[in-house]
């Protein structure tokens, strides 16, 4: 059975499914240091096709390389705040056979150095696009996790942020984002601060 690398030095654990073959998951672990790349070997897959009840199921084979360029292209493609253009992708890459550690950073040191500036790009234009989006409407909402993760990370400082951290908590109820000071949340109506909530004149009776 051959076998083919999908290598990552992108920072959140993630899990490929391919439905229709076998085997149909990929746990690819989060990387903590772009330095050690995670290195997650992919094996020969198979996949069925029922044809009828003389012939019955025939059976392809999936390459170990076509399999492992798939699962790093969905990712890089699928990503929030991919571009093409500006070469802005999650760092993830895919070699048609195995690799150790020590090649990667040796023989195929110029694949870790591109996807490390692909990974760059990627984090300048998610920063890019809720800059964009905080110009336009100024509203928190706009704002996603991985932008938030992406400005700390590049160590900039911005308002859509900072103040995000502070002026808006998660519901216990409902996981929305509502405003530190509220007294009820306004998507579920769960009494966030029981204290003031009774010292509220409707709240008396």
């Amino acid at each position: 059975m051959n076998e083919a690398s999908v290598i990552s030095i992108f920072p959140f654990p993630s899990e490929e499914y391919k439905p229709s073959i076998i085997p149909a998951s990929f746990h690819i672990p989060g990387c903590e240091n772009e330095d050690n790349p995670v290195i997650v070997n992919v094996p020969d897959a198979q996949t069925h096709e029922w044809l009828d009840i003389t012939r019955g199921v025939r059976v392809y084979k999936i390459e170990a390389a076509e399999l492992a360029k798939s699962i790093a292209m969905d990712k890089r493609n699928a990503m929030f705040g991919s571009n093409a253009d500006k070469q802005a992708y999650p760092g993830i890459t895919w070699l048609s056979h195995t690799v150790t550690p020590i090649e990667l950073k040796t023989k195929y040191a110029n694949i870790l150095k591109t996807i490390k500036t692909e990974q760059l790009n990627w984090l300048k234009h998610l920063v890019f696009i809720a800059d964009d989006d905080w110009a336009r409407y100024h509203q928190h909402k706009f704002i996603n996790d991985l932008q938030r993760y992406a400005c700390d990370r590049l160590g900039l400082a911005r308002d859509w942020n900072t103040v995000f951290e502070n002026a808006l908590i998660k519901c216990p109820a409902c996981t929305s984002n509502v405003s530190a000071d509220a007294i009820v949340c306004k998507t579920c109506r769960y009494v966030l601060n029981t204290d003031a909530y009774a010292k509220l004149t409707f709240a008396k009776g």
